[in-house]
């Protein structure tokens, strides 16, 4: 492959994915602009592989270069418009999820969300639920709660998990450094921002082990599996756990 191929092969794949960027950005903000500059892009280098794969094939099968030139075309539209689609249903996927987090921001300093769901604890099953720290803003353990509680739209948002800050408690009582930690959770009614439930839940302080001297036991450390379950226990209740 001599260097000019390189060459061209390196500025068609640079093309591409400044294509790619301008398709995101048009799709996720709705720039139309962004949208048509990304599909001019895309379609440069696709034009030329589809281009170059069939103008090898034309010389075995015998095609004309009017057919080459259609078929080229139709392709790389074909693979652009492809593209498009699933890049715009990726976004389209997570936008539900980001604006009923944006919408739910407040409920955990006692705002109401007049659209959000109306939590009955008479309702059976689980009702849908939104994990945000005490400021607002998604928490590590967002994305990881149980897939029941994800609600697919602001309407089914019943409750909002907030996390408060976690306090670490340390012992040095066994010659080693050993760690558990505190915790404080809610339990907010979405639509009314009514405190349901509060708790502080504690980890306990690890015993001691027999372990290198200088180390750091963290197996006390609170999991979100203890939050589940204190969520569980709380929407299960006859009356509010207090």
């Amino acid at each position: 492959m001599s260097g000019g191929t390189c060459g061209v092969i390196l500025i068609l794949g640079i093309v591409l994915i400044a294509g790619f960027q301008f398709l995101n950005t048009g799709l996720a903000e709705d720039k139309p602009t962004e949208l048509i500059v990304g599909l001019a892009l895309t379609s440069i280098p696709l034009l030329s592989l589809v281009g170059f794969i069939l103008g090898r094939l034309r010389r075995r099968v015998g095609w004309s270069g009017r057919g080459v030139a259609l078929t080229t075309f139709v392709i790389s539209m074909a693979a652009v418009t492809g593209i498009a689609i699933f890049l715009r249903s990726l976004i389209v996927s997570n936008r539900p999820a980001e604006q009923i987090l944006a919408s739910l921001s407040g409920v955990c300093q006692g705002q109401s969300v007049p659209e959000a769901g109306s939590f009955d604890p008479a309702n059976p099953g689980t009702p849908h639920i939104v994990v945000l720290n005490a400021a607002g803003n998604p928490d590590e353990w967002s994305s990881t709660a149980d897939p029941e509680w994800k609600p697919a739209s602001l309407e089914e948002a019943e409750l909002v998990l907030c996390l408060g800050e976690t306090k670490v408690l340390v012992d040095e009582g066994c010659g080693y450094r050993r760690t558990g930690e505190e915790l404080e959770v809610w339990l907010v009614a979405a639509r009314t921002g009514e405190t349901i439930a509060t708790k502080t839940l504690e980890s306990g302080m690890p015993g001691c082990v027999l372990v290198k001297s200088g180390a750091t036991d963290t197996s006390g450390n609170i999991g979100f599996s203890k939050v589940e379950g204190w969520v569980e226990r709380v929407i299960s209740a006859p009356t509010p756990e207090p």
